[in-house]
């Protein structure tokens, strides 16, 4: 019992290093009173796993960027925490932008909407803190100059996000990872072009994507939904993809996520009647 004590006050000590006097004060405690076994065995598997060579077989720096990527694709967490220790340990926001990159050619643009830029911002502010500046290839400064595909990717991006996203968020993932800028707004616009030659239309595409976001029951599609209608889409159609999903992922879908989308619909079919002088459905 004793030994258990003092395990679990080392492993209380340990967690305000890493996490913060709060955090420790205001949730960890209350699991280390029920479960100490839960608190010492996950401090015990962190300290072990987060040393450096020779003892440990990646760098720190390496470490961080890896937990900041895993956490960027869980999409449940903004891994800003991991983002800074990764600049404390010698990353740059270039580097940090790259792992963003990865997480979004694997997880799509719903893993930087979600954690990554997140992420990014939190490196930068870390690199001011620390007064670094890292090389950019920003779009006034970037030796492919005007008119470029990152232009392109950029024009393209404020299209289809408008400008307060790009401005805010969008931008220093292009300074910083341009290829994935680049490589996500080519997919998307082949993506979502109307091919007459035999694709599917516009407006059942942005149905498709309804569903997926509905199903992952952690977004709210509401601009696709939105675009759905500007295609030609009803709220009824809306509704029933959204009612396929609550079929398929349960409840959970509609709560946490389809019944943003309908909303969306409702709101956008009544704002299109009255430009038309038309009464909604």
């Amino acid at each position: 019992m004793r030994n258990e004590q003092l395990a679990l006050a080392e492993a209380l000590e340990y967690a305000r290093d890493a996490f913060g006097e709060k955090f420790v004060e205001e949730d960890f405690e209350m699991l280390a009173e029920r479960c100490p076994s839960s608190i010492i065995g996950y401090t015990t598997t962190r300290r072990g796993l987060l040393v450096e060579p020779p003892e440990g077989a990646l760098s720190l720096k390496m470490k961080e960027l890896i937990m900041m990527g895993v956490e960027c694709m869980v999409r449940k967490v903004m891994p800003r925490g991991h983002a800074r220790a990764a600049i404390d340990a010698g990353a740059t926001s270039v580097e940090v932008g790259e792992v963003v990159g990865l997480a979004l050619m694997l997880g799509g643009m719903i893993t930087y909407i979600d954690s990554g830029r997140y992420s990014l911002h939190a490196a930068i502010d870390r690199e001011a803190e620390l007064s670094r500046t890292p090389p950019l290839r920003a779009p006034s400064a970037r030796p492919d100059g005007p008119g470029s595909a990152l232009d392109a990717a950029i024009a393209y991006a404020r299209e289809s996000f408008g400008d307060t996203f790009v401005d805010t968020d969008f931008l220093i993932l292009a300074e910083r990872c341009p290829s994935s800028v680049i490589g996500y707004t080519t997919t998307r616009r082949g993506l979502m072009a109307d091919r007459p030659e035999g694709g599917l239309p516009r407006k059942d595409k942005e149905l498709v994507i309804i569903g997926l976001e509905s199903i992952t029951a952690k977004v709210r599609p509401t601009v696709h939904a939105r675009d759905a209608v500007d295609h030609g889409a009803t709220s009824n159609e809306v509704a029933e993809v959204v009612g396929l999903s609550l079929m398929l992922g349960g409840m959970i879908t509609y709560v946490s996520s389809g019944r943003y989308a309908l909303h969306a619909a409702i709101e956008r079919e009544a704002e299109l009647a009255a430009a038309r002088g038309a009464p909604s459905s």
